[in-house]
């Protein structure tokens, strides 16, 4: 997560980077969570029933900054993507038991969230009257009322995005929500300085007992696994970040989060491995509440399926990663978890079979091919319509260029282009600078930045 600087007096906003599919839309498509109040749009969206518990209310309304329609229609799109990870991510978290958290981890934590808030914003840090009004905010949120409206959100993003803390019980949040005012308002004092053309030494960093420097005496896996998912060098979607809970979750249960990194043995990998053959299928799902070892030991005695070889090899995968991860930044000496993969019986071409050549046509004989009654929630039912929007083209474009889902939502007016005189999608991650960070695209794979032919010319003939 970093924090996000505001224009307004609200202070800092801690984010995550978001997963988005969508690009500019083909239309002014209307959006079911797109509202205006007076002159601004914002994102309204209803809290999951499973997860109202957790909220004041039932809805978020979020303002989008603009009053322009076609903008606002970008926008909220980004944002509605945003509210459903969001979701996603406290699904996963409020599957495990509350946790009591020392102090010296609250003040770890603080220091993660300092260190982003200055690593985003120390270059380029504005106008100082910025942070002096969130100086003036956090001075004045000192009741446990304020303290919850206004440090609670930011302490929600903190832990959801955390990979080792989830739920915290209420005398930890006690304890949290003041130390991370604290830390926005260190945070602010920092940047003003920078904004005042200071960059001299940062004292304040200190008093996070040097939270990103390697201890002395070596580095816990809790903090080894932090880090790894912190490192601003590498991007990661939504789904992998929560595909490494389970994992860690794994390595905490059979190693402890406070085992330090260099007494890793393989044979502790190779448990780790063993437990991921045993776990069910969406574990925190069918048993929630419960740790992975008894969530195996249910499965068994109840014939629940387990996850299939290929998504234990991810997981293993993963495993590999963080340690290679930790070899290649001088945290460990080797990598005790390579090369742990499991032989697959299934062969890669057999895991993902094409959709009979026979149900293509049922496809494309449904109602928003032949006629429904709109492109929102009636696109399934027969009407007079023929709207020929995304939800049009997408599955169209799959059929017969090869493109995933995502690859199609993607597609900006400007990826049409002609080369050698044979007209052609362009799928690349190119010219990410020319666009907000949530309307950049993404590739899965580097073999997925290709471009795929439409048509070809014949002499001059346009038609």
């Amino acid at each position: 997560m970093i924090f996000q600087k505001l224009s307004s007096s609200n202070g800092f906003q801690l984010m995550g980077a978001t997963v988005n599919c969508y690009s500019e839309p083909m239309e002014d498509v209307p959006h079911p969570r797109l509202h205006k109040r007076k002159n601004t749009y914002y994102l309204r969206a209803s809290y999951p029933a499973d997860l109202l518990h957790l909220f004041k209310g039932k809805e978020r309304w979020k303002s989008l900054g603009t009053s322009d329609y076609r903008e606002a229609v970008r926008r909220v799109r980004a944002a509605s993507a945003d509210f459903d990870a969001e979701m996603e991510r406290l699904r996963a978290t409020e599957a495990g038991p509350s946790a009591n958290l020392s102090q010296r981890e609250i003040v770890r934590l603080c220091g993660k969230a300092y260190e982003f808030a200055i690593r985003r914003w120390e270059d380029q840090p504005g106008g100082a009257v910025v942070y002096e009004k969130i100086i003036d905010k956090m001075s004045r949120t000192d009741t446990a009322a304020d303290l919850e409206a206004e440090i609670g959100p930011h302490l929600a993003e903190l832990l959801s995005r955390s990979s080792t803390v989830g739920k915290i019980d209420e005398d930890s949040r006690a304890r949290f929500l003041p130390a991370l005012r604290d830390t926005i308002r260190d945070a602010a004092t920092t940047l003003r300085r920078r904004a005042n053309n200071d960059y001299g030494t940062d004292h304040l960093v200190n008093r996070f007992g040097g939270a990103n420097k390697k201890p002395a005496g070596g580095l816990s896996l809790r903090r080894l696994m932090d880090d790894y998912l912190a490192d601003p060098s590498v991007r990661r979607g939504e789904k992998t970040l929560l595909s490494y809970r389970i994992l860690f979750d794994a390595i905490e249960e059979l190693m402890g989060p406070d085992k330090l990194v260099r007494d890793v043995t393989r044979e502790d990998c190779k448990r780790v491995r063993s437990l991921l053959q045993t776990i069910p299928k969406n574990a925190r799902k069918v048993y929630p509440g419960k740790s992975l070892l008894e969530a195996a030991r249910l499965a068994k005695m109840e014939g629940k399926p387990l996850m299939s070889v290929g998504t234990v090899n991810s997981y293993l995968n993963n495993q590999s990663s963080l340690f290679n991860w930790a070899v290649n930044e001088d945290l460990a000496d080797r990598n005790p978890a390579r090369e742990l993969q499991l032989a697959d019986p299934v062969k890669d071409r057999n895991k993902r079979k094409p959709v009979p050549l026979h149900d293509l046509p049922k496809l494309f004989q449904m109602p928003l091919y032949t006629g429904c009654v709109d492109d929102e929630n009636g696109y399934a039912k027969p009407g007079t319509s023929h709207p020929r929007r995304g939800r049009f083209w997408v599955p169209l474009l799959a059929l017969f260029h090869g493109l995933r889902q995502g690859e199609a939502c993607q597609l900006h007016k400007t990826d049409v282009r002609q080369i050698g005189g044979v007209w052609c999608l362009m799928l690349s991650e190119e010219d990410p600078n020319e666009m907000e960070v949530e309307d950049r695209k993404r590739i899965k794979t580097e073999a997925g930045e290709r471009f795929v032919p439409l048509r070809y010319y014949f002499g001059d003939d346009d038609d």
